[in-house]
């Protein structure tokens, strides 16, 4: 039984992963509580297990607003994560052609090519990142 929970727990982890690899990284030994606080309030409707991003996601945001994650570069993270996940689902509810001219944007507080250089080798930014829009 201990081996099919830790299976179905990878499969649901996984569609998270893919959707918010930077944020996974950022929350580190967090993250593993805040899935545990998912899924013991989500249980899957369905065998694809389809929703588990905007789930999560939902559970970020309300982290963030209580100021239950403190890390100082979560929330500039997570936003970019998040505007990705939200414009990848559009696109594949619609055509490219209905997507054109449609932007987005969010605003970092630090030098987004010094978050994502090391977050994109699986590694947190280094502490103390200077300031700046």
């Amino acid at each position: 039984m201990s081996l099919n929970c830790s299976l179905a727990r990878a499969n649901r982890f996984g569609s998270i992963h893919d959707a918010f690899t930077m944020t996974c990284v950022l929350l580190g030994p967090r993250l593993r509580d805040l899935l545990d606080e998912l899924w013991s309030e989500r249980r899957p409707d369905n065998y694809q297990l389809a929703g588990e991003e905007a789930a999560f996601a939902v559970l970020v945001e309300r982290a963030i607003a209580r100021n239950a994650l403190t890390d100082e570069y979560v929330d500039e993270v997570f936003q970019y994560e998040r505007i990705c996940w939200d414009m990848a689902m559009e696109l594949r509810l619609r055509d490219a052609a209905a997507m054109e001219g449609r932007t987005r944007s969010t605003r970092f507080r630090h030098d987004p090519a010094r978050l994502f250089d090391p977050l994109s080798e699986h590694q947190p930014p280094p502490p103390g990142l200077p300031l700046g829009e």
